[in-house]
C-alpha cells in the first residue's frame, strides 16, 4: 500500500500486519473495534472492542439465510469474511471501515467491517 504522505505514529495510530496468503484464520476469536452504536443503539464516545468468532464462509451463509433481510440463496462473496452472531456483541452503524484482527502468532488485519443485516440479532454474524 502506498499512501500520498507520511502517516505520524502515536499512541492511538500503529501499524498492522497484512496476513500471507498462507495463513488461515478459520474458527478464531477475532476483534472488531469501532465507535459505532451499541447494544442499547446509542453512539459511543469510547472506543469499543468486541471478541467475536470468525465462521467459515458455508456457515455464514446458513445463517446469514435465516435473518428476514437475506433471501434462501445468499451468496456471500469469496473476498468478505463473516464473524460473530453473539446476542449483544456485533458491529453496526458507524463501525463501518473499523479493523478485523486475529492473531495467530502475529497480529494481522484480516478485514474491514462493512456490513450485515441489522445489529445485535443472535446467530446472525456480520
Amino acid at each position: 500500500m502506498l499512501l500520498k504522505k507520511d502517516v505520524i505514529l502515536g499512541p492511538n495510530v500503529r501499524t498492522i500486519c497484512l496476513p500471507p496468503s498462507s495463513v488461515t484464520f478459520n474458527s478464531k476469536i477475532c476483534v472488531a473495534s469501532g465507535y459505532g452504536d451499541s447494544n442499547d443503539f446509542t453512539i459511543n464516545n469510547n472506543l469499543k472492542k468486541l471478541n467475536l468468532p470468525l465462521l467459515v464462509n458455508f456457515k455464514c451463509e446458513g445463517k446469514l439465510r435465516d435473518d428476514p433481510q437475506a433471501t434462501e440463496n445468499f451468496k456471500l462473496d469469496n473476498s468478505l469474511l463473516c464473524a460473530g452472531g453473539i446476542k449483544g456483541k456485533d458491529t453496526c452503524k458507524g463501525d463501518g471501515g473499523s479493523p478485523l484482527i486475529c492473531s495467530n502468532k502475529y497480529y494481522y488485519q484480516v478485514g474491514i467491517v462493512a456490513y450485515g443485516f441489522g445489529c445485535f440479532q443472535n446467530h446472525i454474524p456480520g
